[in-house]
């Protein structure tokens, strides 16, 4: 009996702590966590580098494809995807940046005349006018929380401009509190430096920092995002590998098809809204193909385009007509959902996320509820990758434990 032990005991007896598959778990996990916990204090350090990881993955594919049909060396299709890049943005500022300056422009002025057309055209209906005066009191209360006065924006457009650096001084100051954190604990001496400097120090460097480490990141792509396999136990090199690159073409599938097929529907409704009359067709283009993104989420564009063109209606000399204010802007808007499922999501993405739409309303509320908008975008192929694992690799151990008890 004491043999049997003693021979049942030896595996276990002989081994050190590393071998034992538990506490490899558990490693796995601690260095996971200390991964999320060293990247949330350092975010502001982490960034620029996760930034441009992001872009080199999803360049990545024309990358290859420059170099394996057109035979163009790896550096040569980088450097002109970066000038690409640029030139895009240049474009883009210089064309279509004082099309939207001026439409966002006109839009906020009018809030005050679109109300009193609202109300006298619903005068006869008090449910109507509290909704009326409801909708856009939040929207001059949201104004007025942002810090200016909505009456100052209706008599002088010159105030807009200073609404746009409000915008932006608060979309950037929680990066001017990380940096001055990282001065201040880097040299007391330089507190001062941190608080007059941090800011514009932080968006120079990144500035300089994202295309260098884009260009790196997309060079050497394929060696610092294969080269991992090696260290894989070859006795489950081919199934881990499997499971990745399963995982990759989810959110590959999700982020580049998707991406892709936003810019061309906001092409398409600012195209199509510009000829069916809506005003700020480009405004309300370009941020319906961007919802696009998330699914469901790019139906909030309809009904506002007709709002629109309603209130356009009612403001000026054209007359009231079905055809202008509804079937137009609904033909638009789903012509682009009628391309976006038969012709660009079959061809772009090819594959599908294997989700039911249930599943799907179900994992953006959790994404949303816990990360806001950017739960939004990762709950699917997060949702995606843990659905591989589960069939895959949980519910594979769960069936093979049953049979063998």
């Amino acid at each position: 009996m004491s043999d049997n032990q003693s021979q049942s005991a030896a595996p276990w007896a002989d081994r050190h702590l590393w071998q034992l598959k538990p506490v490899r778990d558990l490693v796995w996990i601690a260095m996971i966590s200390g991964v999320i916990v060293f990247g949330y204090y350092l975010q502001s350090v982490i960034l620029p580098v996760l930034i441009a990881m992001a872009l080199a993955y999803v360049v990545n594919p024309l990358i290859d494809f420059a170099r394996r049909y057109l035979r163009m060396p790896r550096v040569l299709t980088v450097m002109l995807v970066m000038m690409g890049g640029v030139l895009f943005i240049v474009l883009f500022s210089c064309w279509l940046g004082p099309i939207i300056y001026q439409q966002t422009t006109n839009l906020v002025v009018k809030l005050k005349p679109y109300k009193e057309v609202l109300l006298k055209q619903f005068e006869s209906d008090s449910w109507m006018q509290g909704v009326i005066n409801s909708s856009i009191d939040g929207v001059n209360q949201f104004l007025r929380d942002s810090g200016y006065d909505p009456q100052n924006l209706i008599d002088n457009r010159e105030q807009l401009a200073q609404t746009a650096q409000s915008y932006f001084g608060t979309a950037v100051k929680s990066l001017y509190t990380a940096v001055k954190a990282v001065f201040k604990g880097t040299s007391g001496a330089l507190g001062f430096i941190g608080d007059v400097f941090g800011l514009m120090l932080y968006l120079a460097v990144s500035g300089v920092l994202i295309p260098i480490y884009f260009f790196f990141f997309s060079w050497r792509f394929d060696n610092i995002f294969r080269g991992w396999e090696q260290y894989i136990p070859k006795s489950q090199r081919e199934r881990v590998v499997g499971l990745i690159k399963r995982m990759d073409a989810a959110f590959n599938n999700f982020f580049r098809g998707r991406l892709l097929i936003a810019m061309i529907l906001g092409t398409f409704f600012s195209v199509g809204w510009w000829l069916a009359g809506v005003p700020y067709w480009l405004l309300l283009g370009m941020i319906t193909g961007v919802l696009n993104i998330i699914p469901f989420a790019s139906g909030i564009g309809w009904p506002f385009a007709m709002l629109f063109k309603y209130l356009d209606v009612l403001s000026g000399p054209e007359e009231f007509t079905w055809l202008a204010v509804v079937v137009w802007p609904t033909v638009v808007f789903q012509g682009g959902q009628f391309i976006e499922g038969w012709i660009l999501t079959p061809y772009i993405q090819s594959k599908t996320n294997d989700l039911s739409a249930v599943t799907i309303i179900i994992v953006m509320m959790i994404g949303g509820s816990l990360a806001g908008l950017y739960g939004l975008l990762l709950a699917i192929p997060i949702a995606s990758c843990i659905k591989i694992l589960l069939y895959d690799v949980v519910f594979d151990e769960l069936k093979q434990w049953a049979e063998e008890n």
